[in-house]
C-alpha cells in the first residue's frame, strides 16, 4: 500500500508542477516552487498519519477514481462536472 500511494502521490505533483509551471513557460517561479513545497508536505502528513492511525481509509481513498462509484447519479456528474471544468477554463 505504501508503494501505491507513493506511486499515487508522484503523478499529482506531477500534475500539479505541470499545471502551475506550463502557463508560467518557466521554473524560475518561485510563488510556484513555494506552492508546491507547502502542498506536498501537508500531502505528505495527512498520508503518512492516515498510513499510521487509520490505513483501512487511507487503502478506500487510493481506491478511488472514475470508477470507485456506483451510484448511477454519481457516475453521470463525473463527466457532467468535468465539461464544466473544461468549459470555464477555454
Amino acid at each position: 500500500m505504501a508503494a501505491r500511494a507513493a506511486l499515487g502521490f508522484a503523478q499529482l505533483l506531477l500534475v500539479l508542477s505541470i499545471a502551475v509551471f506550463g502557463p508560467a513557460w518557466t521554473l524560475g517561479y518561485w510563488q510556484a516552487w513555494l506552492y508546491l513545497v507547502v502542498f506536498a508536505d501537508c500531502a505528505a502528513a495527512i498520508t503518512v498519519y492516515l498510513s499510521r492511525t487509520d490505513p483501512e481509509l487511507l487503502r478506500r481513498r487510493l481506491s478511488g477514481g472514475p470508477t470507485a462509484e456506483h451510484e448511477i447519479v454519481w457516475t453521470g456528474m463525473r463527466p457532467t462536472a468535468g465539461r464544466f471544468v473544461i468549459a470555464w477554463f477555454t
